[in-house]
């Protein structure tokens, strides 16, 4: 606001320069998105001028050498009409509607110059007829596109019509007046004056329409109701003040503002979480490469995996305790906020974002460190701990592939205590097998079946996916590139116990898991 004050100050001290004189009246500007340009449109109540009696003019603002120069000109021949002027930010141009009043004079209809080479040339523009009812109008742009409010119909001696409003379209380079569907049966108060004589003291325009950034607010025809239209969903409210739909119009601004900080959080969380885990590998690299090189490859193991495993369950704790419970408290914060019925879908879709995130994080925690482990007191075992968490492995793999997996106890299998430390690696060598059928086995089914045999439980994870060659297998056993299979044969070797892969191509693949109990 500040900023065209001024230009329209400064315009009036240098009006003598460009053909201006004191029956000039500044009526409309516009200022590219950059603050460079900025364009005036001009009524000039100099009889003897018809040529340059109606004009737009553009002024660049920042180089105060360069004064205005006329962008474009009309001629009127009887009375005289008004040009409006907008900008439009998304093609960097500034559009000049002009209507004519006299029929012998056919200059009327859309003008838009776009930038050319840093500048707006007179001799570049397109042009666009406008609808043969469009009388005098408005343009103005907003952040949803370019309107124009115009006086409709064909004129009947007195002013009796009132104003419509429609959306500006492209074609190519033609610029199209298009109804929009709420508005067609809407009319709204006349934009011009109403007075038998006009006066240099009346306004030109009225203030009976705004625009607001995603938003028009116009007086009803019946000049005591205000509407409010909503650019972005196209929807239409009625109040009973002017003040009541800028109120309203300012809570959807902030509403929508609220919301897409909500959306901004949780993308931020998740790039967080994708962080943890990129600290999580340079933790582990670092203390590799820190391994003594003389110690031996099983207590290497062994160290490797007791860091692998406090880390993870430092960062189950810490997202349950701070990250799931602040993303709880803005989903409840999501649902008590009030929005108007335009907004609810909004509201109930990022309300099933943040419910999706706190799901997807929960599972993350729980594969980090379930809490059968994290509750699992060194040296003893309950009972339904080993099968409780191959249950819950079996579980997550159908839920997230679509693929069943049965889990089966022999009968009078003999549940036995376990330490922490032959849990834990049996529970990561399943949830690795469960890992590699998703990525590479194409299973329609896979099942886990654990039993007693001597001394010992076995394991067993069978597919029936395309399997490999025992070649295949004994190459990533001894390969330093695919560490799956060799993550899996480390760790039941570090308790003590035996892996088989068994398989062969287009025949499944069955790993089988022997741990002594003693």
């Amino acid at each position: 606001m500040m900023r065209k004050i001024f230009i329209l100050f400064l315009l009036s001290l240098t009006a003598s320069l460009f053909a201006f004189d004191r029956q000039s009246i500044i009526h409309g500007a516009a200022t590219s998105s950059d603050g460079e340009w900025t364009a005036i449109s001009v009524l000039n109540d100099d009889a003897l001028d018809l040529d340059n009696r109606e004009s737009v003019w553009i002024y660049r603002t920042n180089a105060h050498w360069d004064f205005p120069f006329c962008l474009i000109s009309f001629k009127s021949q009887k009375g005289w009409s008004i040009p409006s002027v907008c900008y439009d930010r998304e093609n960097d141009s500034f559009i000049v509607y002009h209507h004519c009043w006299t029929r012998e004079n056919n200059d009327g209809g859309f003008f838009e110059f776009p930038r050319v080479n840093g500048k707006y040339n007179p001799n570049d523009f397109f042009y666009s007829d406008a609808i043969s009812n469009m009388g005098v109008a408005r343009l103005f742009s907003n952040d949803c596109g370019i309107y124009i409010a115009c006086i409709y119909g064909e004129w009947s001696g007195k002013e009796d019509r009132n104003t419509k409003i429609f959306k500006l379209k492209r074609d190519k380079n033609k610029l199209i007046p298009a109804e929009i569907d709420s508005l067609k049966n809407m009319e709204f108060a006349h934009l011009d004056w109403r007075k038998n004589k006009f006066s240099m003291d009346d306004p030109t325009f009225r203030q009976v329409i705004f625009s607001t950034s995603r938003g028009i607010i116009a007086m009803d025809a019946n000049e005591s109701d205000w509407y409010h239209f909503n650019c972005k969903t196209e929807t239409l409210t009625t109040f009973s003040s002017k003040e009541e739909a800028f109120l309203y119009d300012e809570s959807l601004s902030e509403t929508e503002n609220s919301n897409f900080s909500i959306v901004q959080f949780i993308l931020v969380f998740m790039i967080l979480i994708l962080a943890i885990f990129a600290l999580i590998l340079i933790f582990k690299l670092k203390h590799k490469n820190a391994m003594p090189q003389q110690i031996d490859r099983k207590k290497k193991n062994q160290f490797i995996f007791s860091i692998q495993e406090k880390e993870r369950a430092k960062i189950s704790r810490d997202i349950h305790d701070t990250v799931i419970q602040d993303i709880r408290v803005i989903r409840l914060e999501i649902e008590n906020i009030k929005v108007h019925d335009e907004s609810k879908n909004l509201q109930h879709k990022i309300e099933d974002i943040a419910t999706d995130c706190i799901i997807k994080l929960r599972n993350i925690c729980y594969n980090l460190a379930p809490a059968e482990l994290v509750n699992h007191s060194e040296g003893d075992s309950s009972k339904i701990e080993l099968v409780s968490i191959i249950n819950s492995l079996a579980q997550q793999f159908s839920k997230k592939t679509h693929v069943p997996c049965h889990v089966g106890v022999e009968e009078g299998f003999e549940y036995p205590v376990l330490k922490r430390e032959v849990t834990q690696n049996i529970f990561r060598v399943v949830q690795e097998a469960l890992t590699n059928i998703e990525k590479h086995s194409y299973a329609t089914q896979t099942s886990i079946f654990i039993k007693n045999e001597d001394d010992s439980i076995v394991i067993y994870v069978t597919d029936d996916g395309i399997g490999c060659s025992q070649e295949t297998i004994n190459h990533s056993l001894n390969s330093n590139e695919h560490l799956g299979l060799r993550s899996m044969h480390d760790r039941i070797e570090l308790i003590g116990g035996k892996i088989e892969f068994i398989s062969s191509q287009d025949d499944g693949m069955e790993i089988r898991i022997e741990i002594t109990v003693n």
